[in-house]
């Protein structure tokens, strides 16, 4: 077994690399901070965060690696909720997996996961047999075979397409057929017996194969029990259960034990809510209760007049029934009459202890039923159960609106329906959830939970009594035990810790992708006169938004942004109605052939999902829900379009939180922005985040310290591109000098590994190769051909013209004929070091040998190469160095390099040794970068200034190139460094194209490093392995590569990786060849909301406290529209950047 002691960061770390499948990646920085608070949550009892982690964080992982360490460590159990069943897949099928494999790596111990939902997602064996047995009977068919050979021969003999009715559902004999048989064949599997699995598109039919909590009586031992049993089997043994946001507000608004205190599950010492902004919204919702005489009526007519001839009740029931029927009247003037002359819409609020006897004689025969229901043998178990359940849900609502309850709202309204009708009836709801959700969820019974919990128990309440004997304040210590609560969201209000019952602040994690918005779009249409005409009404003298009328200008505006940027968008709306409208207008409509998906699609939203991402042209619409867990990077999201910010009608519920809010001291207005636009605003701010996407894993960039990879390079670390204010350098040296173009040194702001395939190109040819992403940006300049002559042979002689500009384009959009830059010019100040210096040490580096045993440094070269032995004599004299001059006679004598081939010398052998005190400056330049001064008093001493009285480095100095010139020194003296280089280890060539040759070395580091000065001098270069000890760094003294589309072609996919920059450039390196790109964070999407009253200075615009709490989340991108043209006008610009065009040689 491994080390327990293995730090949590490591497992963050390795469950990274199991999640990408990349040997060397590492968490992304604010991943990593994340992460570590949350674990330092997890190891003190009782500790509450909430985090606000931006979009791209990777907050999944962040907080699976410390519960999974909590787990294999310490034995600890952790619940994971989520709105959404997109993330919740995601975690189980793909996050949660490769942490578990990180872990028992680690620690030697794998934790169990387990998933669990409500009871009626899963399906149960014996709802699905007797919708088998029903259809079987309708279609009278009773041969003596088995279940699955009759229904197949129902769905032949009738045809999949003849309607049939089963327990009030209408559908098909097909779909009906295929249910089933696919229900009872997953029955017993917890995985794929789930409605999320099921491949049949269904609506209303889910019902016939499942049954609500406690109605399902296979629940036995064996590996027989229905689905739902078996999940919660396996919950009940995990170390993790990720589970759903309804659940939890089950418990907190029922107090029932479905998850904390459940005997069944078990104890939790940790709750991490992940896209907790929406927790106390859900937890309102599922408390709200109405009781109305429609409803009523349904259940009786449901229960008592069936149209289901298998659920025909008894007399008994059916009397129960009509007597509750009878009360209905009595219950309908007694809403009319507190209603009073209130009008229609507003609700009327019902005072504390206010009491309603015909609400109480309604409850009296409504248990009458239920118990009739129990007794009644004519119904099959699963209508009765099903009957009884419906039963006490209408009692217990009763109940809620019937009983003053704390921090409950209560209140009698006539609501209008769409249809015109006005149907009164009783509500509630609770206003606060807070203190529900502290009691019933974030503390747990220590005698559920065991021995452990009732020593915390004791713990707690021994602190407290410490705090009070120290005069400390004292929180009341009640019987139960706080756990471990952990929020974390992309969006959270700095009200959310008091909405959800948390004792905590919300802290930030910083987005390192800020910069990265620069290249989107923002759209608010501004109303002119025309808008205004169509969108508003005037009342009362003041001119006002009609949300009905709206929706049909903004139809309008959305066609025209879909069609303007080709499709890849996501449309999110106010209302389903809404939604369901434009998705409709998008198919209907002739100009956008565009598939369209809507999160409501029968057979599944996570398929629709599936396919939008693969489909890049295509377009889904949903509403708010559909943003979470949803994310497409790349082609298939560049424009996300909101009709309107979803702030919610005046409604009672909310009216209520205003007023406790007031009650509590907070201004009305404030209180009003609080419930009304907060919850907007985090759709708006939801959105910012769609939009954010680059090279393959191969590629290097260089930076200050080196070349490095996706797994090496960091946020902050130095790289070098061309400034933007030389994009458009027209004919300057800076832009055109033998095409190196400037190159200057600025930071990386971001950097993203992602972890899905997305599709690459790649540019090849024998001077570069580049591989990345289809929108990935690349500098060139463009050229152009004009035919000049014709030649003897009949050809056409061209004259070949280059833009004098570098122009961004997208990699699958390059010009036919363009210059790629490979190398730039670095631009910088002469050093105070003459450059022979520079020349010298290029020669030690190359060509000398430096003693370890004393202080002298010795050059040597054959006499071979006379040019340089005479420019080395030259060198060394004119800077006045000390040094003894030798020559070997070796001409003609054998030599063999490491035992291998022997060579004849053709010269003899001249060598310069250098000694003390010059010796010692050479060393120190080598080290330190500074030379030793020089004095004849002092040149004795070792240590002749307090910068080196604690460093004397005169043994460290190697034969490496230095990286302080690399970093520092001017161009000219980079030159100097390169030509000492290559005068012991180069050899140079001339050709049409100009100088060119090659260096080689006997270390990766120093190939690695003299390739670095080729890109900084504009030396296109290209490093070639030849063995473990050989290696060979190839130029030419350009640093660009005149060449044509045709060098591009289809890469498939492959993992890829981003990189944000300063400058919007990088050098880059991949197989050994180098290019200069475009920054990788090609962010070139749109969003658009459609709502005018965001606009400053409208005549129908918000107050200006509510319109910038709209606005903070999306007020980030770089440019901004307020007319539909120009917004298309960009759009239709980026779409044929953006479109995959067909890579031709044309």
């Amino acid at each position: 077994m491994e080390d327990q002691n293995t730090p949590q960061q490591d497992l963050l770390t390795q469950a990274v690399i199991k999640t990408t499948g990349i040997p060397e990646a590492k968490p992304r920085a604010p991943q990593a901070e994340l992460s570590g608070w949350i674990e330092q949550a997890l190891s003190i009892g009782g500790k509450h965060l909430a985090a606000q982690a931006p979009t791209g964080t990777g907050k999944s992982l962040a907080y699976l690696t410390p519960a999974f360490a909590a787990a294999a460590t310490r034995g600890e159990r952790t619940l994971i909720s989520t709105e959404g069943l997109a993330l919740q897949r995601q975690i189980v099928t793909k996050d949660a997996p490769a942490v578990a494999a990180a872990t028992a790596e680690m620690y030697g111990r794998e934790p169990q996961v387990a998933v669990l939902k409500g009871f009626g997602n899963y399906v149960c064996n014996e709802a699905a047999k007797v919708t088998a047995n029903r259809i079987l009977r309708r279609a009278g068919e009773s041969s003596p075979t088995d279940l699955f050979t009759r229904l197949s021969k129902v769905k032949d003999q009738l045809g999949a397409a003849t309607p049939m009715k089963i327990s009030g559902i209408q559908s098909t004999v097909g779909t009906l057929v295929d249910l089933v048989t696919w229900a009872m064949m997953h029955s017993s599997d917890p995985t794929n017996g789930q409605r999320d699995e099921c491949p049949v598109p269904i609506e209303r039919e889910w019902s016939l194969v499942s049954v609500p909590s406690g109605q399902c009586s296979n629940d036995g031992d064996n590996d027989d029990a229905c689905a739902g049993h078996q999940a919660r089997k396996a919950a009940a043994v995990a170390d993790i259960v990720v589970t759903n946001h309804t659940l939890i507000a089950i418990q907190a608004t029922k107090s029932i034990p479905v998850l904390v205190d459940s005997k069944t599950l078990g104890e939790f010492d940790h709750i991490i809510i992940d896209e907790a902004h929406a927790l106390p919204s859900v937890v309102r919702s599922n408390g709200a209760v109405e009781v109305s005489e429609p409803r009523i009526a349904r259940l009786l007519n449901r229960i008592v007049e069936p149209d289901d001839s298998d659920a025909q009740p008894s007399p008994m029931v059916k009397s129960a029934g009509e007597n509750v029927r009878q009360l209905l009247p009595f219950v309908t003037q007694c809403l009319n009459d507190y209603i009073g002359d209130a009008r229609n819409d507003e609700e009327v609020w019902i005072e504390d202890d206010e009491e309603f006897s015909e609400l109480d004689a309604l409850n009296v025969r409504l248990s009458t039923l239920k118990e009739a229901i129990k007794d009644d043998g004519m119904l099959t178990q699963d209508i009765r159960l099903r009957n009884i359940s419906s039963v006490e849900s209408l009692i217990d609502d009763i109940d809620l609106v019937s009983t003053t309850i704390r921090d409950t709202a209560r209140w009698a309204i006539r609501q209008s329906t769409p249809s015109g009708a006005v149907i009164p009836s009783f509500a509630a709801s609770p206003i606060d959830v807070s203190s529900n959700l502290f009691h019933r969820l974030w503390t747990r019974d220590p005698s559920v939970g065991g021995a452990n919990d009732v020593d915390l128990a004791q713990q707690q309440t021994e602190e407290a009594l410490a705090r009070l004997l120290g005069d400390e304040p004292v929180e009341p210590v009640a019987d139960r035990v706080r756990s471990t609560v952990i929020a974390v969201s992309a969006t959270l209000s700095d009200d959310f810790p008091f909405e959800a019952g948390l004792r905590c602040d919300v802290v930030d994690v910083v987005t390192p992708f800020s910069t990265a918005y620069a290249n989107s779009a923002l759209y608010i249409p501004y109303p002119d006169d025309e808008d205004l005409e169509e969108i508003t009404t005037d009342r009362w003298g003041k001119m006002k938004m009609d949300t009905g009328l709206h929706r049909a200008w903004a139809k309008e505006q959305m066609l025209e942004l879909i069609f303007a940027n080709r499709g890849s968008a996501m449309v999110i709306c106010a209302t389903a109605s809404a939604a369901k409208e434009y998705a409709k207008a998008i198919e209907d409509d002739p100009h956008l052939p565009f598939t369209v998906y809507t999160q409501w699609d029968p057979r599944g939203r996570a398929k629709a999902i599936d396919d939008w991402i693969a489909e890049t042209s295509s377009v889904i619409v949903g509403t708010r829900s559909l943003m979470t867990g949803v994310d497409a990077s790349g082609l298939t999201n560049t424009l996300v379009v909101i009709d309107r910010p979803a702030r919610a009608p005046m409604n009672p519920v909310d009216k209520a939180r205003c007023a406790t809010l007031i009650d509590n001291g907070v201004n009305k207005w404030v209180a009003d922005t609080r419930v009304y636009v907060q919850d907007a605003a985090v759709l708006l701010e939801q959105a910012a985040g769609r939009l954010i996407r680059c090279f393959d894993l191969e590629t290097e960039i260089l930076t200050t310290d080196g070349w490095k990879n996706y797994s090496e390079i960091e946020i902050g670390d130095t790289v070098y591109g061309i400034p933007p204010h030389l994009m458009q350098a027209r004919g300057t040296r800076a832009a055109s000098t033998k095409g190196a173009p400037t190159i200057e040194q600025h930071k990386v702001k971001a950097i993203k590994v992602n972890d899905d395939p997305e599709p690459l190109l790649r540019f090849k040819n024998r001077m570069a190769d580049i591989v990345a992403t289809p929108d990935h940006t690349m500098l060139v300049q463009p050229q152009k051909t004009r035919p000049i002559q014709t030649r003897a042979d009949g050809s056409t002689e061209y004259y070949v013209s280059k833009a004098p500009d570098y122009v961004k384009t997208r990699f699958d959009d390059l010009p036919h004929r363009f210059q790629l830059p490979l190398a730039g010019r670095v631009s910088r100040g002469q050093s105070k070091l003459p450059r022979e210096w520079f020349t010298l040490l290029g020669l030690v580096i190359s060509d000398g040998h430096i003693s370890k045993s004393k202080n002298s440094i010795t050059l040597a070269q054959s006499t071979a190469k006379q040019e340089v032995v005479d420019e080395i004599d030259e060198l060394l004299s004119g800077m006045e160095m000390k040094f003894n001059r030798y020559v070997q006679k070796r001409s003609g004598t054998k030599l063999s390099v490491r035992g291998g081939k022997e060579y004849t010398r053709n010269g003899d052998l001249v060598t310069w040794v250098i000694n003390g005190h010059d010796s010692s400056r050479i060393r120190d330049l080598m080290v330190l970068g500074q030379r030793r001064r020089k004095s004849k008093l002092k040149s004795f001493r070792s240590v002749q200034y307090s910068s080196y009285r604690d460093v004397w480095n005169w043994l460290d100095a190697e034969k490496i190139i230095p990286r302080w010139i690399i970093n520092t020194a001017s161009r000219p003296n980079l030159l100097a460094l390169f030509h000492g280089l290559m005068l012991g280890d180069g050899t140079y060539k001339w050709s049409q194209e100009g100088k060119s040759g090659a260096f080689h070395t006997g270390t990766k580091l120093n190939a690695d490093r003299f390739q670095e000065i080729c890109a900084l001098v504009g030396y296109r270069s290209n490093v070639v392995c030849r063995s473990e000890t050989q290696w060979e760094v190839r130029f030419a003294a350009r640093g660009s590569v005149n060449t044509t589309r045709k060098d591009v072609v289809d890469h498939g996919v492959g993992r890829t990786w981003c990189i944000n920059t300063e400058l919007g450039s990088v050098v880059a390196r991949r197989n050994g060849r180098t290019f200069i790109a475009g920054n990788s964070g090609s962010d070139r999407g749109m969003v658009a909301v459609l709502d005018p009253r965001l606009q400053p200075g409208s005549p129908i615009s918000y107050q200006a406290g509510t319109r910038n709490m709209y606005l903070a989340g999306i007020d980030i991108y770089g440019e901004k529209f307020d007319h539909l043209d120009d917004a298309m006008d960009w759009l239709e610009e980026r779409a044929e950047m953006n479109k995959p065009a067909a890579v031709s040689p044309a």
